[in-house]
């Protein structure tokens, strides 16, 4: 699916707000920024967001136990490239581009919301967004690797 930078799909309430699940998303992305997936909230706690910024696919957090952006990877213009996050049961999150593990974060504690997921030209992202794969497990790295290929 295309997206222009205004225009996005209403995914509900998220699932995000308990136990382990996997997201993979394919993206090629023809601008330098904006957001591609996430939840988002006027609340300073509790926003989940995967993006560009600058020319880098970037994830941002937002919980009770801090925030901020980390990079993932940098963007191909019109290429795809999958990027996946993970959670696992001792509530660490991963975080991946093109199969590979980029980082993790240990004891991730995500405030609940009570908004909608979207996916798409959130935040003024441009481009395509293709193979959204969701599970309600923490996917292995393995699993993963071959999920992406």
């Amino acid at each position: 699916m295309e997206f222009d930078g205004g225009d996005w799909i209403d995914c509900g309430k998220s699932f995000l707000n308990k136990g382990n699940w996997t997201i993979i998303i394919r993206v090629a992305a023809n601008s330098t920024q904006g957001g591609f997936m996430g939840q988002y909230s006027s609340r300073a706690i509790g926003r989940y967001v995967l993006c560009i910024e600058r020319g880098e696919f970037k994830r941002f957090i937002s919980s009770n136990r801090g925030n901020g952006y980390l990079a993932i990877g940098e963007v191909q213009q019109n290429k795809w490239s999958e990027i996946a996050i993970s959670k696992a049961e001792d509530t660490t999150m991963y975080s991946y581009n093109n199969g590979g593990v980029v980082d993790s974060i240990k004891s991730f504690d995500q405030v609940p919301l009570q908004v909608n997921m979207k996916i798409g030209g959130v935040n003024g992202f441009k481009g395509a967004v293709d193979e959204v794969m969701i599970w309600d497990r923490a996917l292995s790295p393995d699993e993963l690797k071959l999920a992406c290929n």
